[in-house]
């Protein structure tokens, strides 16, 4: 591992989750993770973007929660088995090395603008995505419709487990509901892998942007008061 900064805790800023919040971010940059380096730091509650590392870090809040998913022990609930049989026969999925495309840009910016009413720029997209960290382990997820790309998810492999960094489909196919059916094809991806644990970020109870990650069971979040991972209870 290649440590360019130590870890350091930001400004404290106005929460985007939780209004009325203070939110501190600790943050490092590196690069050169070896798999259970990187294993370590999910263990830990750490995510990126490219070589910026970072976990919440507030002083009076701990709703920011990390989860994973068991992969080996998962189970559809009867709306996943839906969504994951009719988009089986219609979308192709492919899991591939971490490579740059204009159509997989394409994708990203319209669904920045389209679902957040954000700009972006090809330079700050690929400083975001297309760094590479961990010595060759972060991976796409293409989905495809009839030939044309409709969703890319970006992923990192671990050594116990992969992990979900982001995901972006095409607004014009928000109708198959492809954010789910993307998790459920990196679980699937997990398990060909022989990994434990499909890790799906920051689960944050009451915003509805986050909170939809507890439904991929069974699974356990990170106790930041105790320093182990312990089963999910709603």
């Amino acid at each position: 591992m290649l440590i360019y900064s130590q870890p350091e805790d930001a400004k404290d800023v106005d929460c985007p989750y939780i209004e009325g919040e203070r939110f501190t971010q600790r943050y490092a940059f590196l690069s050169d993770l070896e798999p259970d380096e990187f294993d370590m730091m999910l263990f830990n509650g750490w995510r990126h973007f490219g070589n910026f590392f970072f976990t919440p870090n507030c002083k009076s809040c701990t709703s920011c929660t990390p989860i994973r998913t068991k992969i080996m022990d998962f189970k559809f609930s009867k709306s996943q088995k839906r969504n994951y049989k009719k988009n089986s026969a219609i979308v192709n999925v492919k899991f591939t090395s971490l490579e740059y495309s204009d159509d997989i840009y394409e994708v990203y910016k319209n669904h920045s603008k389209i679902k957040f009413n954000q700009k972006t720029s090809v330079k700050e997209f690929k400083e975001s995505f297309f760094v590479d960290a961990l010595k060759g382990s972060s991976k796409l997820s293409l989905f495809y419709i009839e030939k044309k790309l409709v969703g890319v998810g970006f992923l990192d492999v671990s050594q116990s487990g992969i992990s979900s960094i982001y995901f972006c489909y095409d607004p014009d196919y928000s109708s198959y509901g492809l954010g789910v059916y993307s998790v459920l094809k990196e679980i699937e991806y997990g398990k060909e892998l022989n990994k434990d644990y499909y890790y799906l970020g920051f689960y944050i109870k009451g915003n509805k942007s986050m909170e939809y990650k507890n439904r991929y069971t069974p699974n356990q979040i990170l106790s930041w008061e105790h320093g182990e991972w312990v089963p999910f209870v709603d």
